[in-house]
């Protein structure tokens, strides 16, 4: 929606989606004061779902991608490459949510939830 409204402006701003997958502290490296202090209980539920997921530092990679990435352009999404884990990849949104009368609702209850109004012209 951001992008819709940046390109009706006729911005040069470019907005972009991305989103980690599935992304689990156990899977990610140790890192001191953040993901070292694990209760066991959080351990075990993590390594259950290992199969499937990805540590948080490959859950980066798609917002990575999305802000370096020189082909990357406004109204993209990237995630990774098999839904919940993988190479950040072109992905596409859910249908619904690409839909510009969900962008408009979802742009009018963030305002009137924040108080804020933005003008992507400003």
């Amino acid at each position: 929606e951001l992008q819709r409204r940046l390109t009706a402006a006729g911005s040069s701003v470019e907005s972009l989606l991305a989103h980690p997958g599935f992304a689990i502290d156990v899977l990610a490296p140790r890192r001191e004061g953040i993901n070292d202090q694990l209760s066991l209980g959080k351990k075990l539920l993590d390594r259950s779902y290992s199969f499937m997921a990805q540590g948080k530092n490959r859950g980066a990679w798609p917002v990575v991608r999305a802000a370096i990435d020189p082909h990357a352009r406004g109204g993209e999404f990237y995630g990774p490459r098999r839904s919940v884990a993988g190479q950040p990849v072109l992905v596409d949104p859910v249908a619904s949510s690409a839909a510009e009368e969900f962008g408009d609702e979802f742009w009018r209850q963030a305002e009137a939830a924040t108080g804020i109004t933005f003008d992507p012209a400003a």
